[in-house]
């Protein structure tokens, strides 16, 4: 027999919010304020907001979604992570004609929010300063030379 799955709806999100749970650097809260003014936020797995954030890239900057994805470094997925029921291990993007659709799986839940262009482009903003705070930009594939001072 299987668990029934619960799904929490959000319907038309805004002020989005991405942070680091404290010290741990496995996982982030993603939280937003939905309909009816309702705050809501949900954990989520580095590698869930990796994908999340790749594939907001690929939505949004196409022409440059290659270069700046394979420049980023990503996180393994791990067996302890997959066992923790109200941690989201994935999210889906789909891109609607007005608006983007955010489906976010965990265990034995789904939770989904709809958002405009332009609190996607913030998400997007946001999930790349927490993911990679230094940066993609000018990376490169060589080693830095030391600084001389």
């Amino acid at each position: 027999m299987h668990a029934e799955i619960s799904q929490q709806r959000h319907g038309p999100s805004t002020d989005l919010s991405v942070e680091k749970t404290g010290e741990d650097t496995h996982e982030l809260r993603l939280g937003g304020m939905g309909e009816d003014q309702q705050r809501w936020q949900h954990l989520l797995n580095r590698r869930a907001a990796q994908v999340l954030w790749a594939k907001l890239t690929m939505l949004l900057y196409p022409d440059k979604a290659s270069l700046v994805t394979s420049r980023a470094a990503t996180a393994p997925l791990n067996s302890n992570v997959l066992s923790q029921q109200a941690l989201t291990i994935h999210v889906e993007v789909i891109k609607g004609q007005e608006s983007y659709t955010l489906i976010g799986r965990a265990h034995h839940s789904r939770w989904v929010a709809q958002l405009s262009e332009g609190e996607v482009r913030k998400l997007w903003a946001k999930l790349d300063t927490v993911l990679y705070p230094v940066g993609w930009e000018g990376r490169t594939n060589a080693p830095r030379q030391p600084s001389v001072e």
